[in-house]
């Protein structure tokens, strides 16, 4: 009986992120347009709000940056903190939504699927449905990133302890739970089975985990964030609260088809290294869209 527990191979996780992402960003783009461009809209009133609120407290807009958004008044701290944090809860679950719905199309393809990602019209409804399948335990992961935010409304030295030990919590769970999304998304494991056999797969080996995803991160985020920074710098420029709105959009679509394919072939190196016993079956070939959530 196999004991050691099977990891991805760094430059394969890539490679094939690459590869197949960049070979399904047609089909990629088309279903996930609606809801980056929804968050896009998320981004953008928050941070025309939080502008607002900043400049009206502290004379101008570079006044307000330079002096860490330090506030008159604690009603004005709390829209601009709680905002931030509204915003936030809504790119982590836009984004895992994707993550369900397409790593679990492409893992459903390699097993002789075929593509089968929703329409524009219920792609929301499909991401939304997505995210609900690794619910209730996926808020922790949605909620602890946030805390800090929230603590900064009555203290900025509280708030740094909070963050960092949110912070620390968070990616233990975010590590041990790394494949749920694409066992959720395929069919292959449900529920609590699917965090359960993710839990499994990183037991034994959970910084060697962290540290491949770490990387791998890297090479896939790190050029989709320069150039959205790069675009989101010059379209701030032009009107100020769009920038941030710009710089997610532009990440979102760029790495959307490209970490999704990465995290796909992740799990199929460590599934197909697991051995007889913990051999997963095939996931089903059904091409039934998930169900449309409240949003469509």
């Amino acid at each position: 009986m196999q004991t050691t527990p099977a990891t991805p191979d760094i430059g394969t996780t890539v490679s094939e992120g690459y590869s197949r992402g960049l070979e399904r960003i047609g089909a990629v783009i088309r279903f996930s347009l609606v809801p980056i461009l929804t968050l896009g809209a998320v981004y953008a009133v928050a941070g025309f709000i939080q502008t607002r609120v900043a400049t009206v407290t502290v004379e101008d807009a570079f006044e307000a940056f330079t002096n860490g958004y330090s506030f008159d008044n604690t009603g004005s701290r709390a829209i601009y903190y709680v905002l931030d944090a509204a915003a936030s809860i809504v790119a982590t679950a836009i984004g895992v939504g994707m993550f369900v719905v397409i790593a679990g199309a492409m893992h459903r393809e390699r097993h002789g699927a075929a593509l089968d990602l929703p329409e524009p019209g219920a792609s929301l409804g499909a991401t939304w449905a997505g995210f609900q399948l690794l619910l209730p335990k996926y808020w922790l992961i949605v909620l602890l990133p946030v805390a800090g935010t929230l603590v900064q409304i009555v203290s900025f030295g509280l708030a740094g302890l909070v963050q960092l030990v949110a912070g620390i919590v968070a990616a233990w769970l975010a590590v041990r739970w790394v494949y749920a999304p694409v066992l959720a998304g395929s069919g292959e494991a449900s529920g609590d089975d699917a965090f359960a056999r993710s839990e499994a797969a990183v037991t034994g080996a959970w910084w060697r985990t962290f540290g491949i995803y770490i990387v791998v991160s890297i090479a896939i985020f790190l050029p989709a964030g320069i150039a959205g920074g790069i675009i989101g710098a010059i379209l701030g420029g032009i009107i100020g609260w769009i920038g941030l709105a710009a710089t997610v959009v532009v990440v979102y679509f760029a790495a959307s088809a490209i970490a999704s394919a990465a995290l796909e072939s992740a799990w199929h190196q460590v599934e197909s290294g697991a051995g007889p016993v913990d051999q997963a079956p095939e996931p089903p070939a059904a091409d039934v869209e998930p169900e449309a959530g409240p949003f469509v």
